[in-house]
């Protein structure tokens, strides 16, 4: 029997997922700051820290997990130093907008006002590398095998040591179906969700935040009378049977049923990626300089697409670094 669609308060659903499973993952939108603001907003809310015990991100190098374990617990860390968190990973670039660096900052604000036995842990799901010696080879192995790493990371982190966690990662990583023609986006692995219910069962909610680009599976009437924010559990409903396309899918087949690739959607209003990379990024010409000899070992493709988000000025410097390598 088909239910009516029931949009309700999302911090609540979501607090209510944990009651059912150990794992939630509530999708983020790269360099879209009311979606991670919302999964902000959501932690800090009273007493989420009862749902679960971790927050398993993908805008982290686990070289530096003992770095944020210190900075989270509130122990003194130079921002200087903090930011190789995320500027230290494959895709250092993606992470340069200031809502990220904030997200750290937050949890680090909530854990001050818990004991230590109830403050949240931070993990770093991207694999351990160093950029002093990595070469294109291994960041291209390593590319390829972030959904298996990431499952791997939840597994050991998370699973075996029966705890709680929310997952924020892009929302490709986090789909249930790992039909092969969506695979293009995250490399020749399965998305992260998808490994987990193969590997675990019915252990995780997948929430996707709505968002229209080619994933415009509301009709117009639904968008204007759905609450924002507002979750819409799909199980059961007319919504669980629509056409779905993930973004970046090129292929015909990736046209899956909506409900096979998440359990929810959440709606957060019209979104749109309008981050920019903060100036703090191009003035800092020792991290300008090291942004350059990084896209000379990732080669013209990954440099264009690195200048093509930065001033001509700084285009310039790069490609200067560019030539020196």
């Amino acid at each position: 029997m088909t239910r009516p669609l029931s949009p309700q308060p999302p911090v609540e659903g979501i607090r209510y997922a944990f009651t059912q499973v150990p794992l939630v993952g509530v999708g983020e939108i790269h360099w879209c700051a009311r979606s991670l603001d919302f999964i902000i907003e959501m932690i800090a809310s009273p007493g989420f820290e009862t749902c679960c015990n971790d927050i398993v991100v993908e805008f982290g190098n686990a070289r530096h997990q003992a770095l944020v374990d210190r900075y989270v617990a509130g122990e003194d860390v130079d921002i200087d130093i903090l930011c190789r968190v995320w500027r230290d990973t494959l895709h250092f670039m993606l992470w340069s907008p200031e809502v990220y660096a904030r997200f750290f900052q937050r949890i680090r604000e909530i854990n001050a006002h818990l004991p230590p036995s109830r403050r949240l842990r931070v993990i770093l799901g991207e694999e351990a590398c160093d950029w002093r010696s990595l070469t294109f080879t291994e960041w291209k192995r390593l590319h390829q095998r972030r959904d298996e790493h990431y499952r791997i990371v939840v597994e050991k982190e998370v699973l075996a040591r029966k705890r709680r966690a929310l997952l924020v990662f892009g929302v490709t990583h986090l789909l249930k179906h790992g039909n092969p023609a969506m695979m293009s986006a995250n490399g020749p692995a399965a998305p992260l969700g998808a490994q987990l219910i193969e590997h675990h069962g019915d252990i995780l909610r997948v929430i996707w935040p709505y968002f229209m680009a080619k994933a415009d599976f509301l009709t117009s009437t639904e968008q204007a009378a759905w609450p924002i924010p507002s979750i819409t559990w799909l199980d059961s409903t007319e919504l669980a049977d629509r056409e779905f396309i993930p973004p970046f899918a090129t292929q015909p087949e990736a046209r899956i049923k909506a409900g096979d690739a998440f359990d929810a959607c959440l709606y957060l209003g019209n979104l749109e990626r309008n981050l920019n990379v903060p100036a703090s990024v191009y003035e800092d010409q020792e991290w300008l300089d090291e942004i350059g000899r990084r896209a000379a070992i990732l080669g013209a493709t990954q440099r264009k697409r690195i200048e093509s988000l930065l001033p001509e000025a700084a285009r310039k410097r790069i490609r200067a670094c560019a030539a020196l390598e």
